[in-house]
């Protein structure tokens, strides 16, 4: 649950969001995907979600493994250090999987100044998706603490979200930590579409469960309209 030109408030929730995904860490209507583009994907993103606006500079498609974000997390991993180093990347151990890792991706982000989303659409159909929905974080990471280069240490706790279906399968997160003084939450939710795998992340101060899950609703509903 990841830039230049940022607003400062913006450029620390991304930064939070690097930390907390790298370190926490489809269904019928009939979705198709031959030939599919990371360009499809990025149509197929929502343009607009209710209270917030996009944000260009954070918005990208291309092969997984080459996105920018992607590739600012894994850099983020190498400099830190996890008491319980099985909890790394706990929500989102799909990324690892060599399926993911060269296919067609977009990636789109949103804000409301205080509140930053991200969601992510990838197409792999098959047996892929129904693995990477299979991965479920180690059960002793309810609780865990990071250490970064500087010899900085964060405490993190995570739980699962108790939350309607989305696609055919779907699982959902909640990660906390702090960032100085203020507190963090990151959601995060992961669902398989057809042949799409999508993740929705909400991070901010805030309670976001109801953002997450009318995001969510709204970007399968935009899928199912441009990729059928």
């Amino acid at each position: 649950m990841e830039h230049p030109r940022k607003p400062r408030t913006a450029t620390t929730l991304a930064l939070s969001a690097v930390v907390l995904a790298a370190l926490a860490g489809c269904g019928s209507g009939g979705v198709q995907g031959a030939g599919v583009t990371a360009t499809d994907l990025g149509e197929a993103q929502l343009t607009e979600f209710s209270g917030t606006k996009p944000v260009p500079d954070q918005t990208e498609s291309g092969a997984y493994a080459k996105l920018d974000t992607v590739q600012q997390t894994e850099k983020l991993r190498e400099a830190t250090t996890l008491d319980k180093p099985a909890c790394l990347d706990a929500v989102n151990q799909w990324g690892g999987l060599k399926e993911v890792r060269s296919a067609p991706t977009s990636l789109a982000t949103f804000s409301t100044g205080r509140t930053t989303i991200t969601h992510m659409l990838v197409h792999l159909p098959g047996e892929p998706a129904k693995k990477a929905l299979d991965i479920n974080p180690p059960k002793d990471c309810s609780a865990y603490q990071s250490t970064s280069a500087n010899g900085t240490k964060s405490t993190y706790s995570m739980r699962t979200l108790d939350l309607p279906t989305f696609g055919e399968e779907s699982r959902a997160f909640l990660v906390e930590t702090k960032v100085g003084k203020q507190r963090v939450k990151m959601y995060n939710l992961v669902y398989r579409h057809g042949e799409y795998l999508g993740t929705t992340t909400v991070l901010g101060p805030e309670d976001a469960e109801e953002m997450l899950r009318e995001f969510t609703e709204a970007a399968v509903e935009r899928e199912s309209e441009v990729l059928s």
